[in-house]
């Protein structure tokens, strides 16, 4: 749980507290700043904006950590198709 969340949220400014909060634990683990949106944004549901930290999200907590974990099966799978790797 994150310091500070707010767990029932009645106002606009709460909400913004919540949502500056996630986007704050997304900026911490490096995310691109143009797929960043503002808690404005996010707050008005602005979808492509919403999809955008979505995929950030996904990118930042599992993926990252994926190509981490097994770098070795993801250099694999990233090399170009032979013969011999067409038979598996």
């Amino acid at each position: 749980m994150l310091k500070g969340f707010n767990r029932r949220v009645l106002t606009r400014a709460a909400a913004i507290t919540n949502i500056e909060l996630v986007l704050g634990a997304v900026w911490r683990k490096g995310a691109l700043p143009a797929a960043m949106p503002t808690a404005e944004q996010v707050y008005q549901g602005k979808r492509e904006r919403i999809m955008s930290l979505l995929h950030v999200i996904l990118d930042v907590f599992y993926l990252r950590p994926m190509r981490r974990k097994h770098a070795d099966f993801v250099q694999w799978v990233s090399l170009p198709p032979t013969p011999a790797r067409d038979r598996c």
